[in-house]
Protein backbone atom coordinates (compact mmCIF):
# COMPACT_ATOMS: atom_id res chain seq x y z
CA UNK A 1 0.00 0.00 0.00
CA UNK A 2 2.73 2.36 1.09
CA UNK A 3 4.53 1.82 -2.86
CA UNK A 4 0.88 2.58 -4.24
CA UNK A 5 0.55 5.93 -2.10
CA UNK A 6 4.03 6.67 -3.45
CA UNK A 7 3.51 5.50 -7.13
CA UNK A 8 0.04 8.50 -7.00
CA UNK A 9 1.99 11.13 -5.43
CA UNK A 10 4.39 10.76 -8.18
CA UNK A 11 1.93 10.57 -10.74
CA UNK A 12 0.12 13.46 -9.58
CA UNK A 13 3.27 15.60 -9.09
CA UNK A 14 4.90 14.57 -12.39
CA UNK A 15 1.49 15.48 -14.22
CA UNK A 16 1.29 19.15 -12.79
CA UNK A 17 4.96 19.72 -13.65
CA UNK A 18 4.01 18.55 -17.17
CA UNK A 19 0.99 21.06 -17.16
CA UNK A 20 2.69 23.76 -16.27
CA UNK A 21 6.00 23.01 -18.85
CA UNK A 22 3.31 23.37 -21.65
CA UNK A 23 1.67 26.20 -22.75
CA UNK A 24 -1.68 26.84 -22.20
CA UNK A 25 -3.93 24.83 -24.94
CA UNK A 26 -7.34 25.42 -23.40
CA UNK A 27 -8.39 29.04 -23.43
CA UNK A 28 -7.28 31.17 -26.94
CA UNK A 29 -6.84 34.26 -24.08
CA UNK A 30 -4.37 32.33 -22.73
CA UNK A 31 -2.69 31.46 -25.75
CA UNK A 32 -2.34 34.66 -26.92
CA UNK A 33 -0.70 36.33 -23.92
CA UNK A 34 1.42 33.30 -23.27
CA UNK A 35 2.81 34.44 -26.90
CA UNK A 36 2.38 38.07 -26.40
CA UNK A 37 5.00 37.76 -23.10
CA UNK A 38 7.15 35.26 -25.51
CA UNK A 39 7.36 38.00 -27.89
CA UNK A 40 11.14 39.35 -28.36
CA UNK A 41 9.89 43.12 -27.86
CA UNK A 42 8.05 41.81 -24.11
CA UNK A 43 11.41 40.05 -22.89
CA UNK A 44 13.83 43.00 -23.89
CA UNK A 45 11.21 45.21 -22.17
CA UNK A 46 11.12 43.13 -19.09
CA UNK A 47 14.98 42.82 -18.74
CA UNK A 48 15.40 46.42 -19.54
CA UNK A 49 13.71 47.03 -16.51
CA UNK A 50 15.82 44.77 -14.66
CA UNK A 51 13.59 41.74 -14.56
CA UNK A 52 13.67 37.95 -16.09
CA UNK A 53 11.30 36.01 -17.49
CA UNK A 54 9.96 32.70 -16.16
CA UNK A 55 6.99 30.83 -15.51
CA UNK A 56 4.80 31.35 -12.23
CA UNK A 57 1.70 30.79 -10.77
CA UNK A 58 -0.02 27.75 -10.77
CA UNK A 59 -0.63 27.91 -14.79
CA UNK A 60 3.45 28.63 -15.40
CA UNK A 61 2.99 31.42 -17.73
CA UNK A 62 6.00 33.45 -18.27
CA UNK A 63 5.90 36.58 -16.72
CA UNK A 64 8.57 39.45 -16.18
CA UNK A 65 9.70 39.08 -12.55
CA UNK A 66 11.58 42.17 -11.41
CA UNK A 67 13.20 42.25 -7.47
CA UNK A 68 12.21 44.68 -4.94
CA UNK A 69 15.39 46.91 -4.15
CA UNK A 70 14.19 46.70 -0.70
CA UNK A 71 12.99 42.80 -0.47
CA UNK A 72 13.09 41.53 2.51
CA UNK A 73 13.48 44.71 4.79
CA UNK A 74 11.85 44.34 7.86
CA UNK A 75 8.79 46.67 7.84
CA UNK A 76 5.62 47.67 9.54
CA UNK A 77 3.74 49.23 7.03
CA UNK A 78 3.72 49.36 3.19
CA UNK A 79 4.90 53.01 3.31
CA UNK A 80 8.66 51.75 3.73
CA UNK A 81 8.24 49.27 1.11
CA UNK A 82 8.18 50.10 -2.69
CA UNK A 83 5.35 47.43 -2.68
CA UNK A 84 3.95 45.91 0.16
CA UNK A 85 5.09 45.00 3.46
CA UNK A 86 3.70 40.81 4.02
CA UNK A 87 4.10 38.21 6.60
CA UNK A 88 4.91 35.02 5.00
CA UNK A 89 3.27 31.97 5.58
CA UNK A 90 -0.27 31.96 7.08
CA UNK A 91 0.16 30.81 10.82
CA UNK A 92 -0.44 34.01 12.79
CA UNK A 93 -4.19 34.98 13.70
CA UNK A 94 -5.41 38.27 12.40
CA UNK A 95 -4.92 41.48 14.79
CA UNK A 96 -1.14 39.71 15.94
CA UNK A 97 1.69 42.49 16.55
CA UNK A 98 4.25 41.35 14.08
CA UNK A 99 7.27 42.70 12.18
CA UNK A 100 6.71 41.65 8.40
CA UNK A 101 9.18 41.85 5.92
CA UNK A 102 9.35 43.97 2.02
CA UNK A 103 7.91 41.79 -0.80
CA UNK A 104 10.87 40.10 -2.70
CA UNK A 105 9.49 40.83 -6.08
CA UNK A 106 6.85 42.27 -8.39
CA UNK A 107 4.69 39.23 -8.32
CA UNK A 108 2.08 38.76 -5.61
CA UNK A 109 2.07 34.60 -5.68
CA UNK A 110 2.78 32.91 -2.26
CA UNK A 111 0.62 32.53 0.78
CA UNK A 112 0.92 35.41 3.49
CA UNK A 113 -0.71 37.97 4.88
CA UNK A 114 -0.67 42.20 4.86
CA UNK A 115 0.99 43.88 7.75
CA UNK A 116 -0.28 47.59 8.39
CA UNK A 117 0.82 49.43 11.46
CA UNK A 118 2.57 46.65 12.70
CA UNK A 119 -0.75 44.49 12.54
CA UNK A 120 -0.81 41.51 10.75
CA UNK A 121 -4.32 41.59 8.34
CA UNK A 122 -5.66 38.23 6.65
CA UNK A 123 -3.90 35.99 5.27
CA UNK A 124 -4.28 34.89 1.55
CA UNK A 125 -2.51 32.50 -0.74
CA UNK A 126 -2.37 33.91 -4.65
CA UNK A 127 -1.39 31.32 -7.59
Amino acid sequence: MKKLNSLLVFLICFSFASYASEPPSRNSEEQKRYQEILNSKTIKECEKNGGIVEKAGIMGLPQCVINNTDAGKPCKNSSECSKSCLLMGTNVPIGTAVTGECQHTNLSFGCYAPVENGIAGPALCVD
